[in-house]
């Protein structure tokens, strides 16, 4: 699963796409509901970056559902951060603010500051944004 972000986080799309496609490709005895998670949240996180709306928002809400299901409080916290760094630049964020807000609890939770930090730093641009857009 690093390889897949370090990938994404370089625009090596197509790189992260082998990869998932490996990972999607083992048999099911060896293919994890924890595994097709991470599958569905990075290629959500593809589909977002080819903008594939759709796509996007059907795998992040099939991720949030499976690390929901899986009870994996970081990864779903993660998730939802990703997916509503998404739907803010889409121009949702009111769409946003549940998954946030959920996001929050659990990254305070967990004490998991870098993840607060990243998550604050979207909700400032969000407010600045609507600022910017008032004047």
């Amino acid at each position: 699963m690093i390889a897949v972000q370090a990938a994404i986080e370089l625009g090596d799309l197509e790189k992260a796409g082998e990869l998932i496609a490996s990972i999607d490709g083992l048999p099911p005895g060896r293919h994890p509901q924890f595994l097709r998670a991470q599958s569905a949240r990075f290629r959500a996180r593809l589909a977002a970056r080819r903008d594939d709306s759709e796509e996007a928002e059907r795998l992040f809400k099939g991720a949030i559902g499976l690390f929901r299901e899986l009870a994996v409080p970081f990864y779903l916290a993660v998730t939802e951060l990703e997916s509503s760094e998404w739907l803010v630049a889409q121009g949702q964020a009111a769409e946003a603010e549940p998954l946030l807000a959920e996001a929050r609890e659990i990254f305070a939770r967990i004490e998991a500051e870098p993840w607060l930090d990243r998550l604050t730093k979207l909700s400032i641009g969000r407010e600045t944004d609507a600022v910017t857009a008032s004047l």
